[in-house]
């Protein structure tokens, strides 16, 4: 049985995208509505973007006219779909290369599950190919939960935005993204207030999305690292703080993530170190 894409509504946050890219993947979407929300601040970034989008039909952009962060934007492209009806939304990141065929798969994955308080369903992510998809568990220990045999979903902690797939009404009970928040943990947060609430999220091994996570990848004792820009990491601590000061009910997520930023920062300082003794040896 295909899922019907009626009253699905695929919200995608726009800043700055390689528009190629963006038109490759609307293009693709005609079986559904599109609601891109637009961060970009540039004028002609912004003119090129609406003029490649405003020629699709099934496609509506909400131009802000400047970086309002992820969960505004999401916010914003939520109510617009609420005021449409939708009964299930698809958030999508801009650098996610989109695959109609996945979508509806997730669709119909979504539609399959016997649980009456399930209202969200994450797609797995991976950055290639050859990379096995994982979800993250935050307890008493931080863990990353792979695929055990054929079981092709699992009750979860958390999903990233990008292909997580949302029972839209349920957002009237929950409250929206916390717009306290400019991009990062926007999708944790909301993850785990919802599981405070007595509702369940659920992730999807069966569909996976290639999909890009900070500007480098290094790999430290087998594990890949995401390296992000200096000024994301800026806006990541900023995120963090408050995350760590205002939500003291996510004591073990603070508690893991704060031992993930202080290695992270650690090996920043490392690879700088690296690079510069390189540097200093070729000029020698």
């Amino acid at each position: 049985m295909t899922a019907s894409t009626d009253n699905v509504v695929l919200i995608i946050v726009l800043f700055n995208p390689d528009l190629d890219f963006l038109e490759n993947n609307i293009q693709k979407l005609k079986d559904f509505s599109v609601i891109c929300v637009n961060n970009t601040i540039d004028k002609k970034n912004n003119s090129d973007i609406n003029k490649n989008i405003k020629k699709y039909q099934h496609t509506t952009i909400i131009n802000n006219n400047k970086n309002l962060g992820l969960s505004k934007a999401l916010n914003i492209g939520i109510n617009k779909s609420l005021e449409l009806n939708a009964k299930k939304v698809i958030l999508f990141d801009q650098d996610t290369l989109l695959d109609v065929k996945k979508i509806k798969d997730h669709l119909n994955m979504f539609d399959s599950i016997d649980d009456p308080l399930m209202v969200a369903l994450g797609a797995s992510y991976v950055r290639s190919k050859k990379d096995k998809p994982y979800f993250m568990s935050y307890g008493l220990f931080r863990k990353r939960m792979y695929q055990q045999g054929s079981k092709k979903i699992i009750q979860i902690h958390s999903a990233i935005t990008s292909g997580l797939l949302i029972y839209a009404p349920i957002f009237r009970y929950t409250g929206l993204f916390d717009e306290n928040l400019f991009i990062d943990y926007v999708d944790i947060e909301w993850s785990l207030r919802i599981r405070r609430m007595g509702f369940h999220l659920y992730g999807n091994f069966n569909t996976k999305f290639i999909h890009t996570i900070g500007d480098e990848v290094f790999s430290v004792l087998g594990k890949k690292v995401p390296i992000h820009s200096k000024v994301r990491f800026k806006q990541l601590m900023k995120d963090f703080k408050y995350i760590a000061t205002t939500q003291k009910k996510y004591f073990w997520f603070v508690f893991h993530e704060f031992i993930q930023l202080f290695l992270r920062s650690a090996l920043l300082v490392f690879i700088k170190i690296i690079h510069f003794l390189k540097l200093k040896k070729s000029d020698a």
